[in-house]
């Protein structure tokens, strides 16, 4: 047999059991091998994250990558309504075709933003087309995107048309039309639907006025503070009821689905404060504190949305419909179950909340002009 250094074997370098016995390594041995595993890991680490940035950035995947992230995966498959539905009548069912509205996309030159090009959607309700309605008014709900998003989150998170296609023939929900603004400035953008501190983005003149024009213009609408409601999710609950209560020559009926009542810089995706850190300027986008002026002047309709697992956005809804309580404000205030605890502020429970919104609204506006 060979004499001289024999190299130890793997398994006792490692630390294995040998005999039944637990052979360990030597410590600086060991800590090298350590060292030297997490030296190896971090330009993989890297190289997977830069990889991942790169497909993101640079490729025709990178829309649909973001879409996946901000509504779920679910958002990639297309959604399909029921082509029937079936109405209880006493002792009949009724088995009811489903007609679908038509969802387009639209632009408009706001002033309040220096002449910007905004993009948005606009849902027409099934029978708008027909040649027997062409001189029927339809009441119009606005409808505000959280942050980040966009305009497309309601017809590809919330598919809101078919939901509004099933809800019309079903009986409960009379046929509205439905816009989705663009109201940031870009996905990753965050205006809270107001005015800017510098002016530098007028998000609130330019839903409330300039938006509203060009749709009364455009489309065949009752165009009256009693034939518009507006509503939003997160960040566009709180714009929806910021700029109703506001805003309340022009929209008659506001809902908030997980949003909050109190401007917040810490709300702002990505710190870019549109308050510009004035509490003067915070003050004047708090319903929480101008509740009080509401006491006189046209009445709002309110509803108040969200889920009991939501944290401090149910405990903002809980404080603002007590503050409302206190001044004698009418309002509604649903506190409802999330299907998933885990994702209370998320598609899950805003698609659960979509059909008691709807609702609202089409009950709460005018039928007529």
């Amino acid at each position: 047999m060979m004499q001289g250094h024999m190299p130890r074997p793997w398994w006792r370098r490692r630390g294995i059991a040998e005999g039944g016995a637990w052979v360990a390594a030597p410590p600086a041995q060991g800590r090298r091998a350590r060292d030297r595993r997490r030296r190896r890991r971090w330009p993989v680490a890297l190289g997977v994250l830069v990889a991942l940035a790169a497909l993101v950035a640079l490729t025709p995947l990178q829309a649909t990558l973001t879409q996946a992230v901000l509504l779920g995966p679910d958002s990639l498959f297309p959604a399909a309504g029921p082509a029937t539905v079936a109405i209880q009548r006493g002792r009949r069912t009724l088995i009811v075709p489903v007609r679908h509205g038509v969802v387009a996309s639209g632009t408009l030159a706001s002033a309040a933003l220096g002449g910007r090009r905004q993009p948005y959607l606009v849902y027409l309700p099934p029978g708008y087309g027909d040649r027997a309605n062409a001189g029927r008014r339809y009441p119009v709900l606005y409808l505000l995107h959280g942050a980040p998003g966009q305009p497309s989150d309601w017809t590809n998170g919330l598919h809101i048309q078919l939901l509004a296609d099933e809800l019309i023939a079903r009986g409960r929900l009379r046929p509205l039309i439905m816009v989705m603004p663009e109201g940031n400035g870009g996905v990753w953008h965050d205006s809270q639907y107001v005015n800017r501190f510098d002016g530098t983005f007028n998000a609130a003149t330019y839903i409330a006025r300039d938006l509203v024009r060009v749709v009364d213009a455009r489309y065949r609408t009752i165009a009256l503070r009693k034939g518009r409601a507006i509503a939003g999710i997160s960040e566009g609950g709180y714009g929806a009821m910021n700029l109703a209560l506001t805003q309340r020559a022009t929209f008659g009926t506001a809902i908030s689905v997980s949003g909050y009542f109190r401007a917040d810089p810490r709300e702002v995706v990505g710190g870019n404060d549109p308050f510009g850190g004035s509490a003067q300027v915070m003050a004047r986008d708090s319903p929480l504190l101008y509740a009080p002026v509401l006491r006189h002047g046209p009445r709002t309709s309110i509803l108040i949305l969200d889920s009991v697992q939501d944290g401090g956005y149910a405990r903002q809804a809980r404080l603002f419909a007590a503050r409302l309580d206190g001044l004698g404000i009418p309002h509604t205030l649903l506190l409802q179950q999330a299907p998933n605890a885990l994702v209370a502020h998320f598609w899950p429970y805003f698609r659960a909340a979509a059909p008691v919104m709807l609702t609202f609204a089409g009950d709460h506006v005018a039928r007529h002009a």
